[in-house]
């Protein structure tokens, strides 16, 4: 197996244990964070955001960037409003958000 798998492997698990660890913190059942797309929809029902931010995801090339979105507006929901925090949330998600386990 090649080097970039295992570091996929290795980002993908981070990053899901990380979102466990803050649906946890968040009141959510943290099994729902493991549940690909469903975990987004408990995101913007957290949040108060409109549900139909779940089905712009959807949208080729545009729907990325919303996913982005939606994501460091769960960041902000539990109070990190700062750069760096977006910046982490956006770019080592499977770092940072192992970090909302300890």
């Amino acid at each position: 197996m090649s080097s970039g798998w295992i570091f996929f492997i290795l980002a993908v698990s981070g990053s899901l244990i990380g979102l466990y660890g803050m649906f946890k913190k968040a009141g959510i059942e943290p099994w729902k964070a493991l549940v690909p797309f469903y975990n987004t929809w408990c995101m913007v029902a957290k949040m108060p955001l409109k549900k139909y931010w779940f089905f712009l995801q959807f949208i080729p090339i545009v729907g990325q960037f919303i996913t982005i979105w939606i994501c460091i507006r769960f960041v902000e929901h539990f109070g990190r409003f700062s750069l760096l925090h977006h910046t982490a949330a956006v770019f080592l998600p499977f770092l940072y958000s192992l970090s909302w386990i300890f």
